[in-house]
């Protein structure tokens, strides 16, 4: 008898449907410190359940997932790190992207409220616990894009040469990651980074903890009402920020930089973007800005570059960056105002 079903599909179906799964028992294992205590080190389960205070039987069931994941490695002598552990899960790497797993995990009260939000073609409003802890949601937040964001900007330096400018813009730049990144790689570069008062305030500290804050400024403002810097700048940079605002606002935000752009400038906008990237990572994060903001999308690839065009942008290129991201770039016209 043939089968009317075909298994592969089947398989993914169902990979597809219990995905949610791996991320708890990941983002479970990173806040227990895990990984932390096998990275340079064997550990027994019975030494490791007694150093995270936990059933010694239960944890022998997530290292069994954690081992099919190839997160960790079973020895003679218990467990230990894999090399993408040790790189990107321990509190003590370089890239340590344990802050962008909870930040994740923290989205999943508004992804539970999708059927609603597809109803009303609008997000389910935050709960209060959610809007009590807001300072201490900002700050994984901004962990966490500082983590995405050390490892995005290096990427975007093999792509776009900048080290023939001497003064940038960083709108919606955060605690100053991208600033700093571009700096460090151009010594002659001087940044100001533009955002809300509460992530200036903690972008300040950060600026100066990096050792840039002789040339890296922060300045607080709304990037949509507001004035921006003053410039001319050589550089002006947009990242992860379109995808908050709507299309009209999209456009002015453009305009707004363009206009703070010296003769022949460059205008880089970092988002995620339709027509770029991964589509399925797009199109995910476009339903995590439905589920989580009032007006949040991810816009067309022919959209962005036909505002930058409208704006004064010519000789616009773009390049695939990492997860889902992708950069659009070009340099201001003679003729642009």
């Amino acid at each position: 008898m043939k089968s009317r079903f075909v298994s592969h599909d089947v398989e993914a179906l169902l990979t597809l449907g219990i995905s949610y799964q791996a991320g708890r028992v990941l983002c479970g294992s990173v806040k227990l410190g895990l990984f932390d205590e096998l990275e340079r080190k064997d550990l027994s389960a019975t030494v490791l359940a007694r150093r995270l205070a936990v059933s010694r039987q239960a944890l022998l069931r997530i290292l069994r997932v954690l081992v099919s994941m190839k997160l960790l490695k079973k020895t003679a002598r218990g467990y230990r790190n894999t090399p993408i552990a040790n790189r990107y899960l321990c509190t003590t790497a370089q890239y340590y992207l344990g802050d962008v797993l909870r930040h994740c995990e923290s989205l999943s009260d508004q992804w539970s409220h999708l059927e609603k939000a597809l109803k009303t073609d609008s997000m389910v409003p935050p709960s209060s616990k959610r809007l009590k802890d807001y300072h201490g949601q900002l700050k994984l937040f901004l962990r966490a894009m500082d983590a995405l964001g050390r490892i995005k900007s290096e990427l975007m330096l093999t792509k776009v040469a900048i080290g023939q400018c001497g003064t940038m813009l960083d709108i919606g730049g955060g605690i100053g990651t991208y600033s700093v990144s571009f700096a460090r790689a151009n010594r002659k570069l001087h940044s100001t980074v533009y955002d809300l008062e509460p992530v200036i305030a903690h972008a300040r500290p950060y600026i100066a903890m990096s050792g840039m804050h002789k040339r890296i400024t922060a300045v607080a403002g709304e990037c949509v009402h507001d004035v921006l810097p003053q410039g001319p700048f050589d550089l002006v940079l947009i990242s992860n920020l379109l995808h908050v605002y709507n299309r009209s606002d999209c456009k002015k935000i453009i305009r707004k930089a363009v206009k703070r752009l010296a003769p022949q400038g460059t205008l880089i906008i970092h988002d995620y973007i339709f027509g770029h990237g991964d589509a399925l990572a797009v199109a995910l994060f476009d339903m995590t800005m439905f589920v989580g903001t009032p007006q949040g999308r991810c816009h067309e690839r022919s959209d962005v570059a036909g505002w930058m065009q409208s704006a004064g942008i010519g000789q616009i290129k773009h390049a695939d960056v990492l997860g889902g991201t992708a950069i659009v770039w070009g340099h201001k016209k003679k003729t642009a105002n």
